[in-house]
């Protein structure tokens, strides 16, 4: 079905769509976060049911301590495989759902059915193993992630079978080893959703270099933006990282840990296409739609206010959206990520893909 263009071109509508998906995987970060936290629990309390026997006031205490570490070791490294196993699951489907959105909004703004290539499904595959966070993939962090909880245990063993501590105070900061790599495992799952929205952005450029020149850096502006990315927030680059008007290096988000900021790619003008995609383009009547493709950043604020109620709801609340719109909390708050989790089939319900 052709889509009817709402702005000013096919790449700005392109556009509006894609800052809905960002913020709709706001939402499906507070889902992931959560399965994560909770399979990290369920490992505290593994960890804490190992150590209830432990006597470290026993004179047998070191050798007890060997003991345990060594049935610690496969227990923590277990747990971790299990997140990393559980979030590149979910990864390659977040592919899936980013390549059916970008084709099915490419084709309805051309108003050619098929006229893009989704993703194969190889790249669905490796998109989430070979995604960067912070210069490292997801695998990489969480076992650098169970390499320290097990030294931090460790740690905490060995000092109390050297005073002879008693079991309460033990525990005690057990568990706060056990907080802590719950706290370090938050970011990475966050900022790695970011990293395979980019990297596939970056994919259906590729695949589809008849229809679409580049990339547009596209930023959630409010107060929590970051200094890098405001600065890029509205920049073009062509597919092949090329600056356009500017001399930034091209970079794909995320730009750091818990970046927000994701790749909007834009279509070529008409007269700039092959001449079998122009002549689909003049004959669907959609050549105004394709122009030079420089479009404003907008807010958050501005945003929402040209989607639709049911829309507006589904990325930040109802409760949220009402206190924003009577002024009582800030256009940043909406995103405070207090709001109910979303998974991947609920928001293909929303995007009505």
């Amino acid at each position: 079905m052709t889509a009817v263009v709402k702005r000013a071109s096919a790449s700005e509508d392109l556009g509006d769509e894609l800052i809905l998906l960002a913020l709709l995987l706001l939402r499906y970060n507070s889902h992931l976060r959560r399965r994560t936290l909770l399979r990290l629990q369920e490992l505290g309390d593994e960890i804490l049911r190992q150590l209830g026997p432990l006597d470290l006031t026993l004179p047998t205490r070191h050798a007890a301590v060997q003991h345990v570490e060594r049935s610690l070791l496969p227990l923590i490294e277990r747990a971790y495989l299990d997140v990393d196993e559980d979030l590149r699951h979910e990864l390659v489907a977040l592919v899936a759902l980013v390549s059916d959105l970008v084709i099915e909004r490419i084709d309805a703004l051309v108003g050619v059915p098929g006229i893009s290539r989704s993703l194969p499904e190889e790249a669905r595959r490796l998109i989430p193993a070979n995604a960067l966070v912070d210069g490292a993939v997801v695998a990489s962090w969480l076992g650098a992630q169970a390499g320290a909880l097990l030294f931090s245990v460790r740690r905490v063993l060995t000092a109390g079978a050297a005073n002879a501590s008693g079991a309460t105070g033990i525990n005690q900061m057990i568990r706060e080893a056990i907080d802590i790599a719950q706290r370090q495992a938050m970011p990475i799952v966050r900022t790695a959703v970011s990293a395979v929205f980019g990297a596939s952005i970056v994919a259906i450029v590729a695949e589809n270099s008849r229809l679409l020149g580049g990339f547009t850096h596209t930023s959630i502006l409010d107060s929590r933006t970051s200094e890098v990315c405001r600065r890029r927030a509205g920049l073009r680059f062509l597919a092949d990282g090329s600056p356009v008007g500017h001399s930034l290096p091209f970079r794909i988000p995320p730009l750091h840990i818990n970046c927000r900021s994701h790749l909007t790619p834009w279509f070529y003008p008409v007269d700039q296409m092959p001449r079998g995609v122009a002549s689909a383009i003049t004959t669907a009547g959609r050549d105004e739609a394709f122009v030079d493709p420089r479009a404003a950043e907008q807010d958050l604020g501005d945003w929402l206010q040209r989607r639709s109620q049911r829309e507006q709801e589904a990325t930040v609340g109802r409760v949220r959206l009402d206190a924003w719109r009577s002024g009582t909390i800030s256009t940043a708050a909406l995103l405070d990520q207090r709001v109910r989790p979303l998974t991947l089939p609920q928001i293909r319900k929303v995007l009505g893909i």
